[in-house]
């Protein structure tokens, strides 16, 4: 069983806005001492280089008020390499942000993922090196409707132990899915962990073999159980395969099947359709047109494949996160690397039921772009997070776009840095 640390008296909460003090502190200096705007624009500079932050944006979600809440984190350089901060933060529904939270210690702290929760909050999963028992240790934040921490949860053993999704279960609870190298059988295991509404453990399983096997999605299906999706190295038939894993509500294994061939293939995301059946996203080398393309595939309630595509070309493609949209369809997101130079662009991808492509859309600059959620708006219309190095000095910076149901961009905002 994982050790839980007490409600998380020691995180610190990091108020945005007293690092933007800092950096406005420095540009005023530099103005006052009667450098003008270009003694500024090199101080902001100097800033950015000794002690600025990238920014990420991992999972998103809708709120009430018709805004948006993003998950991610922000990692600091200079003097603290290795100090990265959980990052939330709340846009309205233009995407102007309303507020943002930050949460963490001296060293790497991330969220991956949030879901809305039945009271009105939200909660976040990911990994935390300040706090917990071992190197990483999964960690669950409880917020209030207005971003306030409620609580806080560690969870692991003395090796790296982490969460890459988290969902609320019916019974108020909650369920995160990782990977663990403190628990299981080999390198690194599937880890699926069921806690109460105030986080504590009811139940833990890890499934896996002997090589590397991680858990990158989860979802509680009708009966009470839960549809894991991640990879694996132990089992398949190539270097490493999409893994899809079946349970019951007590995590006990009903079904688990592979996708895959000889070479390497990954499973970021699966998601329940509506006809009972599962679509998976994920990208593969072992299929398609070139090196690395963007793989999804729809099975039926036990997992037996009904139809598979693969999207790209003969550059690399990746394929972060799918959903079925209203007509049946669906929508997923990703990158394309965009040249010769490996830059990569956000990718954005509709199909029809089928999985046959209706349009693309990619969105970038000169510098690198990944996008790695998308949802579908009550509207009809699609908003996905990622980041962006192109907007500002080459630092990546939580990026939010909206588009029409055609994939046109409607609004972008960045949060971070200059946009």
């Amino acid at each position: 069983m994982g050790k839980i640390s007490s409600e998380a008296t020691k995180t610190g909460e990091v108020d945005l806005l007293k690092r933007n003090q800092v950096k406005i502190f420095v540009l005023l200096v530099s103005i006052i001492a009667g450098s003008g705007s270009i003694a500024a624009q090199e101080a902001d500079s100097v800033y950015w280089k000794e002690s600025g932050y990238a920014y990420y944006g991992y999972s998103l979600q809708t709120t009430s008020d018709s805004g948006y809440v993003v998950a991610g984190f922000m990692k600091k350089f200079g003097r603290s390499p290795r100090d990265n901060d959980a990052l939330w933060i709340k846009f309205d529904s233009r995407g102007n942000v309303v507020w943002n939270r930050s949460f963490g210690g001296g060293m790497n702290d991330r969220t991956y993922a949030v879901d809305r929760t039945l009271d009105g909050g939200y909660v976040l999963a990911g990994e935390t090196h300040s706090f917990g028992a071992g190197s990483f240790d999964a960690w669950l934040i409880k917020l209030g409707a207005n971003g306030e921490k409620e609580w806080d949860k560690t969870y692991g053993g003395p090796r790296w132990d982490n969460a890459v999704d988290v969902r609320q279960t019916r019974d108020g609870g909650y369920i995160l899915v990782g990977y663990t190298e403190s628990f299981g059988r080999g390198k690194t295991d599937v880890w699926l962990v069921k806690v109460d509404w105030q986080g504590n453990v009811e139940w833990e399983k890890t499934f896996g073999g002997e090589r590397n096997d991680r858990g990158n999605s989860v979802y509680q299906t009708k009966d009470g159980g839960y549809l894991v999706a991640g990879d694996t190295e132990s089992f398949g038939k190539g270097f490493s395969d999409i893994w899809l894993i079946k349970t019951d509500a007590r995590g006990v294994l009903l079904w688990e099947k592979t996708y895959g061939g000889d070479k390497s293939d990954r499973g970021s995301s699966a998601q329940p359709t509506r006809d009972g059946g599962i679509i998976i996203v994920g990208d593969t080398y072992s299929f398609g047109a070139g090196y690395g393309d963007v793989w999804m595939i729809k099975t039926d309630s036990l997992g037996n494949e009904q139809w598979q595509q693969t999207y790209g070309g003969p550059k690399t493609e990746r394929g972060s996160f799918a959903q079925q949209t209203r007509d049946g369809g669906y929508i997923l997101t990703g990158f394309v690397k965009a040249g010769r130079d490996r830059l990569s662009d956000v990718l954005l991808i509709k199909t029809d039921s089928t999985g046959g492509e209706e349009w693309r859309r990619t969105f970038g600059g000169r510098l690198p772009e990944e996008g790695f959620y998308v949802l579908q708006t009550t509207g009809g219309d699609y908003v996905l997070t990622g980041f962006t190095k192109s907007f500002t000095n080459g630092r990546s910076i939580l990026w939010l776009i909206k588009t029409d149901d055609q994939g046109n961009e409607m609004w972008n905002n960045t949060f971070g840095g200059k946009g």
